[in-house]
C-alpha cells in the first residue's frame, strides 16, 4: 500500500472537518476555543475538572484560561475548587441557557450525523481516530527521547 498517495487526501478530510466546525462556530458567534469549552461543558453535565479540560482539549493552557476568564465575566461559568487545589468549572444558568442557544445546535447536529452511520462504521470511526491518534503521540513521545 503506498501511504503517501493516501496523505494529501486524508490531510484534507481533516482540514475540512476543521473548516466545517470554524465555519458554524462562527455561525453561532463563538471562537473555536469557547466552542470547544462550552460543548465540553454541556456534553458533561455542566461541569467539568480544568485539569482534564486542558488535557482533552489540547489547547495552549493560557487560551483555556483567557476563555474562562472571559466566560467567568459574562456570567456564563464560574470556577470553584474541587480535589484540593484542583477547579472545575460549572456552567450557571445563563451559562446552561447560552449552551442551548450555541453548542447545543452542534450536539444535535452530530446526534443526526452520527445516526446515519451504522454501530458498525461508527464503532471503526472511533476506534480509527483513536489509533490515529495514539500512534501520534507514540511517535512524539519517542522522537522527544532522540
Amino acid at each position: 500500500m503506498n501511504i503517501s498517495n493516501k496523505l494529501q487526501k486524508i490531510n484534507c478530510i481533516f482540514k475540512e472537518t476543521a473548516g466545517l466546525y470554524h465555519k458554524l462556530n462562527v455561525e453561532l458567534g463563538l471562537s473555536d476555543s469557547i466552542s470547544d469549552i462550552l460543548y465540553t461543558l454541556y456534553a458533561n453535565g455542566g461541569k467539568y475538572p480544568l485539569m482534564e479540560l486542558r488535557e482533552e482539549l489540547s489547547m495552549p493552557k493560557q487560551t483555556i484560561n483567557s476563555a474562562l476568564r472571559g466566560l467567568e465575566r459574562d456570567g456564563i461559568l464560574f470556577l470553584e475548587l474541587y480535589r484540593g487545589r484542583n477547579k472545575r468549572a460549572i456552567l450557571t444558568e445563563k451559562g446552561w441557557e447560552y449552551c442551548k442557544d450555541t453548542v447545543a445546535h452542534i450536539f444535535e447536529m452530530e446526534e443526526v450525523v452520527f445516526a446515519e452511520f451504522s454501530a458498525s462504521e461508527l464503532e471503526a470511526f472511533v476506534t480509527l481516530h483513536k489509533k490515529y491518534n495514539a500512534t501520534i503521540s507514540k511517535y512524539l513521545e519517542e522522537g522527544e527521547k532522540h
